[in-house]
């Protein structure tokens, strides 16, 4: 919710690898599924900057998208590829033999690991394939091709020698991410096997059956992959499910998708949000997925997961946006949380032309709908600068407040509403009433452990120093730090704006040692944070501090460490104001010409 940049929390990482002083190791598995830009672009910059103590080991099907040609011509990075990770003639020899428990001559050894060029993969479904088989001679030497073909082959000889349900089993449960036996058998349920047209069309697999099967599947080493201590979570081998995969499709038309439907409902009943809405997306049952995010964008919202609902959103076609209100409202809350301003106005029009077809043909709508409308339209209003509509839609919004709210949802909606009325008050220049309605949103806003109090509070005690109230001002300051420190926010560098408020607060109030105490740790614990500029948004404090204490070079070098901070090329507006502190200070100096 504060908007903290990904370098921001990276940084603070950082930092706290290296004051841990000792090796560290962490393991990246399955980077292939990768895709976000913003993701590599993280992992980037936690690579150029962590110490040397740090060491990174990534696993991927595909070259990472990272400056790697970088690490490599520093002799940063070691590369273990396809062939390092091929078994040799004595490691085949060792697995087939020792492992799988078969007992091969070492010519039929060497001619299986030739013929999967020591693939690992295949051979374990090689040796799958040739146990309980009594011409094993004759399947190795009848065993050629190319991987992808070996693979194929090798599958239809795993399944084919497998007892009916549990290929009914395997095929079924591949379209699961990672399986669970409860979720198994919810998707299971009712599923007939592939059998024969003269037999009954029973389900294979038995409700309360899939626990036996995935302890099989593990015992056999049928590439089940356990995800946790206690053995309730599994998934497949990848290679081995894209393949369960490809089978599954000839099935039934809609099989996959009616399977992963089933799933999104087990998440969604057990609370597995984010996994229940990939599930429906990718059964492509646009009205179920639709339902999921139109019912649990808020929590990804309040959580800052801007990024996640937005993808959300976005895998959506455009017309169930425009159907329903809920999913209109959450792409406006998205757009306001990412600065868009000028493109709720468009969406917000369409969520009220939503909300009222789906009242005039008899939907239920959420109670919270018109509030959230109401103080959308006032954040709209003010940042238009109609500072009196914006405070008359958030009176509105109070009024609209159902009355049969949970207590922690009415509290989330309140303090909404109390954020749009401080915002309309303060652009009107109405302090007294900001002051009541930013003190009133803080409040509410720890009621549900929501962090946005920082920001809220930054503004909170902008109006306080306007009214020359400075111990409020200063016991609103130490109350947010109190809050965070409680909720373990303290060393992020988001919590940095408060040190730095609070070191201007006690400027005000001349406590020097106090406000340069306050200012040096804000800016320490911000200075990483990106979009939070700590040195610029310490500057106009730290040029009165040093000027009253007669040091106006140090003035002009806080000025010149923020410019500097501004990296290239600077924003305009930011190097504006600096440039205009650089004037003041150069004119207290009598350097007029200069200024």
């Amino acid at each position: 919710p504060e908007q903290v940049s990904p370098e921001a929390v990276l940084a603070s990482l950082v930092n706290d690898l290296d004051a841990a002083g000792r090796q560290v190791a962490l393991v990246l598995d399955d980077y292939h599924f990768i895709s976000s830009p913003a993701v590599h672009s993280a992992v980037a910059f936690l690579l150029e900057h962590c110490p040397r103590t740090f060491h990174l080991v990534i696993a991927s099907r595909s070259d990472p998208a990272l400056p790697m040609a970088r690490l490599r011509a520093r002799g940063q990075m070691v590369e273990l590829r396809a062939a390092d990770l091929s078994f040799t003639g004595p490691e085949a020899a060792q697995f087939l033999n020792e492992v799988m428990g078969l007992h091969l001559d070492a010519g039929a050894v060497a001619l299986l690991e030739e013929r999967t060029e020591g693939w690992i993969a295949g051979l374990q479904m090689a040796a799958l394939s040739m146990r309980d088989r009594g011409d094993v001679a004759g399947f190795i030497q009848g065993f050629s091709g190319t991987n992808r073909y070996i693979l194929d082959y090798l599958l239809e000889e795993v399944l084919a020698s497998q007892p009916p349900e549990v290929q009914h089993f395997l095929l079924y449960t591949s379209v699961l991410k990672r399986l669970t036996a409860p979720l198994c058998d919810a998707i299971l349920q009712g599923e007939a096997g592939p059998t024969p047209a003269d037999e009954t069309q029973a389900p294979f697999v038995a409700p309360g059956q899939a626990a036996g099967i995935l302890d099989y599947l593990e015992r056999a080493n049928l590439f089940l992959v356990p995800l946790d201590d206690e053995r309730r979570w599994y998934r497949y081998h990848h290679l081995f499910a894209d393949l369960l995969q490809a089978r599954l499709t000839p099935l039934g038309p809609g099989l996959a998708g009616r399977l992963l439907g089933r799933a999104a409902t087990w998440c969604d009943q057990e609370g597995y949000i984010a996994e229940a809405v990939e599930y429906a997306l990718a059964s492509r049952d646009v009205r179920q997925a639709g339902d999921l995010i139109a019912r649990y964008w808020h929590l990804g919202i309040n959580n800052g997961e801007i990024e996640t609902v937005s993808s959300w959103l976005r895998a959506l076609p455009e017309e169930e946006i425009r159907r329903s209100a809920s999913l209109g409202v959450a792409a406006c809350w998205v757009l306001w949380f990412q600065g868009q301003m000028s493109a709720i106005e468009a969406r917000l029009v369409e969520a009220e032309k939503a909300l009222d077809e789906q009242r005039a043909a008899g939907e239920a709508v959420s109670s919270d709908l018109p509030v959230l409308l109401a103080v959308l339209r006032s954040i709209v209003a003010r940042y238009g600068f109609d500072f009196e509509a914006a405070v008359a839609l958030a009176r509105r919004a109070q009024e609209l407040m159902p009355e049969d709210l949970p207590p922690l949802a009415a509290a989330q909606l309140d303090s909404l509403i109390y954020l749009a009325l401080a915002s309309a008050y303060d652009g009107a220049g109405d302090l007294e009433k900001t002051v009541v309605a930013f003190t009133e949103a803080i409040r509410l806003s720890r009621l549900t452990a929501n962090a946005a109090g920082i920001s809220l509070t930054v503004r909170l005690v902008g109006a306080l120093r306007a009214l020359g109230r400075l111990n409020d001002a200063e016991q609103a300051c130490r109350e947010a730090l109190r809050h965070v420190q409680e909720m373990g926010l303290a060393h992020l560098p988001a919590t940095g704006i408060l040190h730095l408020v609070m070191g201007e607060v006690l400027l005000e109030r001349n406590d020097l040692a106090g406000a340069e105490a306050q200012l040096s740790y804000g800016m320490e614990l911000g200075k990483w944070s990106g979009r939070l500029d700590a040195a610029r948004n310490a500057a106009p404090a730290l040029v009165r501090l040093r000027q009253a204490r007669g040091d106006d070079e140090g003035a002009l070098a806080a000025i010149q460490a923020a410019q500097t901070a501004l990296g290239e090329p600077p924003p305009p507006l930011a190097l504006a104001e600096l440039l205009a502190l650089r004037a003041r200070v150069l004119a207290h100096q009598g350097a007029v010409e200069q200024a």
